[in-house]
Formats: C-alpha cells, sequence, structure tokens
C-alpha cells in the first residue's frame, strides 16, 4: 500500500505540473513567422512590421536637387551643381544663388575663380590722353605700341566670340572686343541703323556717319547701340581699309582674329576723340594680322567741339569757299578784300564776313545798311569783278617733243625758261584742273604766251604722216574761238 500511495503522488504531481505547463503556454502570445520574408511600410521603413528586424534606409528622391523624399516626406539638405564657383543658377534646377560676383585681384582680365575673361584691360586703361597722339592736319591714322596690340595671353582665343559693353550715363559706347572667323561673318543682307542716335550725333554740318566699332561686314551686326559711335567721314573711311584688310584674311586663311575698338572720350564729351584699333590673328601667332592704330575723328576743313559734337567750318577753309573777306572792324566802315589778299590773315576771326557775288554787290549790301564801305587798295577787288576760268585738257597740258624724222615738224616754242616752265613740264607741274586769273591780266597773258604758240596751229598726232592736203586739227581755247 506504501508503494502505491507514493506512485500516485507522483502521478498527481506530474499531471499538476502538466496542467500548470499549459495554463502559461495559453495566456503567451504566438511567436511571429517571418520564414516567407519581412514586412516594410517603404524603404525609409527601418524596422520590420512583424518580427522588427531592422533594415537599411534608402530615401528615393527626384533629383539632387530634390530636398523631401518621395516616399516618406523626410528632408534633407540639397546638393545643387554649379560648374564654377561664379554660377548663379544650379545647371538641374535653375535655384539662383548669391556669389558675389567676379574677382580679378591681380588684374589681369580674368577671373580668379572661373577664369572667365572680364575683358578690364583696355588700351583706354593703359592711355592717358596726353600720351596719344595729337592730329597733326595730315595722318589721321597713327600707329600705337609699335603696331602691337595690347592682349593680354589670357584675353586671346579661338573660339568665336562677340562682346559690346554696356553704355555709360552719358549714353555713350564702351570697348567692342571679339574673337572674329567666318562663323561672325553675316549671312543676310545688311540693314538699317538710321534709327539708332549714337552721342555727338548732328545733322548739320553733314560731316557724320554712324560708325560701327565692329564692322557689319565681320560682325553682321546691324543697329547694335553699342556698337555705334558718331564718326567722321575721315574716321570711317580709315576704318573701313583696315577692316577691309582683316575680312580678305578671314576668307583666305580661314582663322580667327582677336579684334577690339576702343572709344576714347575725353571728359565728359559726347563726340570721341578717336578711337583704338586692334587686331591680331590667332593660328599663326600675328603673321597674318597684327595692328594697334589711334585714328583721330576729324574732318577737313571743320572745327569740332567734341562737348556736343558741333562744327563749324575752319576760316582757312571759308576763304576758299568765298570770294571775298570783310574786316566789319576797319576804320571809316568795312572794307572789302578778296579772300587771297595777304591782309586778310591780319583780320580778327570775329571781325571777318565772308561774301561771294560782285565786289559791287558787296558795296551795295553794306551801303544799304547806312555804313561806308570802301575796297583794299592793294588787292584791289573793284578791279577783279569777274574771273576768268578755262580747262586745258589733259593731253595739252605740254607739247610733245619733235619727232626729228617728220619732215612736217610741229611748231615748237623756244628753248626758254619761261615756256618750259608752261608748256614742256608734265601735267604734274602744270595745274590739271584750271587756271583762275583776272580779266584785267587775260589779255596780257594771252597774248605774250599763248596766242605766238598758237599762231599757225600746233598737232598733237604725231605718229600720223603729214597730209599736204589735209591739216590736222589743231586745240584752240574757247576764249580764242572765232
Amino acid at each position: 500500500m506504501k508503494a502505491f500511495s507514493k506512485i500516485f503522488l507522483l502521478l498527481t504531481i506530474l499531471s499538476l505540473a502538466l496542467t500548470l505547463a499549459g495554463c502559461r503556454r495559453d495566456n503567451q502570445p504566438d511567436t511571429p513567422d517571418c520564414s516567407a520574408g519581412h514586412t516594410y511600410d517603404s524603404s525609409c521603413d527601418p524596422e520590420c512590421n512583424i518580427c522588427g528586424e531592422p533594415q537599411d534606409t534608402h530615401h528615393e528622391y527626384t533629383d539632387e536637387c530634390d530636398a523631401i523624399c518621395n516616399n516618406c516626406n523626410a528632408e534633407r539638405t540639397p546638393t545643387h551643381k554649379y560648374d564654377t564657383p561664379c554660377d548663379t543658377e544650379c545647371k538641374l534646377c535653375g535655384e539662383p544663388r548669391d556669389v558675389g560676383g567676379h574677382s580679378d585681384t591681380d588684374n589681369d582680365g580674368m577671373c580668379d575663380l572661373c577664369d572667365e575673361v572680364l575683358f578690364i584691360v583696355t588700351p583706354a586703361d593703359k592711355f592717358d590722353l596726353p600720351e596719344l597722339p595729337v592730329y597733326n592736319g595730315t595722318d589721321a591714322c597713327v600707329s600705337l605700341n609699335g603696331g602691337k596690340p595690347f592682349f593680354l595671353k589670357s584675353q586671346i582665343t579661338a573660339d568665336s566670340y562677340e562682346y559690346y559693353s554696356p553704355l555709360d550715363s552719358l549714353g555713350r559706347c564702351g570697348v567692342a572686343v571679339g574673337c572674329l572667323g567666318s562663323d561672325t561673318l553675316p549671312t543676310d543682307s545688311r540693314g538699317s541703323v538710321s534709327s539708332v542716335t549714337p552721342s555727338g550725333w548732328q545733322t548739320s554740318p553733314p560731316i557724320y556717319e554712324r560708325s560701327h566699332l565692329i564692322a557689319w561686314s565681320l560682325s553682321g551686326e546691324n543697329a547694335n547701340r553699342q556698337n555705334l559711335i558718331t564718326g567722321t567721314y575721315i574716321l570711317n573711311g580709315v576704318m573701313q581699309e583696315l577692316e577691309d584688310e582683316v575680312l580678305q584674311y578671314i576668307k583666305r586663311a580661314g582663322n580667327h582674329v582677336m579684334y577690339r575698338v576702343t572709344p576714347v572720350f575725353e571728359g565728359d564729351n559726347l563726340l570721341a576723340s578717336g578711337i583704338i584699333l586692334e587686331a591680331y590673328s590667332v593660328e599663326d601667332e600675328g603673321a597674318g594680322v597684327q595692328k594697334c592704330v589711334f585714328i583721330h575723328n576729324v574732318q577737313t576743313d571743320y572745327v569740332i567741339d567734341y562737348a556736343t559734337g558741333n562744327a563749324e567750318m575752319s576760316p582757312d577753309a571759308l576763304i576758299k569757299q568765298y570770294k571775298y573777306v570783310v574786316n566789319l572792324n576797319s576804320k571809316g566802315g568795312p572794307k572789302i578784300h578778296l579772300a587771297t589778299c595777304r591782309s586778310v590773315s591780319d583780320i580778327k576771326e570775329s571781325n571777318k564776313a565772308y561774301h561771294n557775288g560782285t565786289a559791287q554787290e558787296v558795296f551795295d549790301y553794306y551801303t544799304a545798311q547806312g555804313k561806308t564801305p570802301s575796297y583794299c587798295g592793294s588787292c584791289k577787288p573793284q578791279n577783279a569783278a569777274r574771273q576768268v576760268l578755262f580747262t586745258i585738257p589733259e593731253k595739252q597740258m605740254y607739247l610733245p617733243k619733235p619727232r626729228k624724222s617728220a619732215r612736217h615738224k610741229p611748231f615748237a616754242p623756244k628753248k626758254s625758261a619761261k615756256r618750259r616752265r608752261y608748256f614742256n613740264t608734265p601735267p604734274t607741274v602744270f595745274p590739271k584742273t584750271a587756271i583762275s586769273f583776272y580779266q584785267n591780266g587775260a589779255e596780257a597773258f594771252i597774248k605774250k604766251r599763248i596766242r605766238p604758240l598758237l599762231k599757225n596751229g600746233v598737232g598733237f598726232n604725231q605718229s600720223a604722216k603729214p597730209n599736204t592736203k589735209k591739216r590736222t586739227e589743231f586745240f584752240r581755247p574757247f576764249f580764242l574761238a572765232p
């Protein structure tokens, strides 16, 4: 009995233990099963939704500049893309930024950050106006720096471009520079530039043109306000010669030419005193084209006010244009002089008056004003009231030498110094255009100099054989015509 009781007790204890273990198991949740794979809400979810297994998160963005994740809206600092430190906009999204502009601490004409050419170094920076050549009255184009341009090595390139400086506060053009080549030449017909009014423009007197800094034939630029200045006919003509030389080189060689034109203004003048033109062929290092010149903005016979662009005819030109000069400040009343009178140079310009017509008409003009005019006692304009002009054809400027073999020798003047001076000298010495002389001296000149030579006529057909039956035609000036 005792043994049976022990066995029963052990079975009871075992049954109770099993019962307690089953209750504990029923009260606990089921163990998660991720054998088929973990479950995440997105690639940005850090843990498995079933078992809590962590994962490497991976946010998704549209591009490098996107600041918010497309899945979880997580924010980040975007990374914009710029080509150079001076770019102001992102190349991907266009996001603007402030970089403070270019930097050129060494003044070499290039940005220290992005190596962009800034064009700050021009001939105008290297010259003061007193150092520029002064117009001597004949040479409108003067060489500078031995004909070598002032381009820096950093500014010379074989990539075609054009740059035109913005207008200043007075509306004046600045430097125009470019690398010119076959691709910059115009492809369309030339347009009108009459709509542009450059600084210093005046319509009277008609001595000005709208001058391109970089010619249309080289750039195709028409009515570009930043490329047009007021230039005289002389300035424009000299520039065209240099532009044609550059154009022909580009067409012939197919190379590029560095080309820069700098208008030079003195102070606040509206009209440029001149321009500095530089040209340098790139591929052959200046062997084809290399120029550096200063062209004066001047016009013959005119005095120009560069502050405004106004121009007036010079006193010397007025004398050439008019027959008579009147001294308004002469004692006793206005005194009438011939424009060629030596006394005219002694008269102040403010006291001069210029007239055409006849001396009597000028005399009557001042008499009608209640003044007492008089004639100059030296030039005696009253005796030169009418001038006679005649023209001698070029082939009759001088007499040809007679052929020794000619049976009928044409009349030849005696070998006197005076007659050789007028008739046996080349046309470059004898005036080719016209001879002007006063009427009271014309008859004496004809009687002493011309009529003896034309007494029997002078033939000029030396190659033809003499014809005794029919005389050759003779030259006879109109004032000796029957």
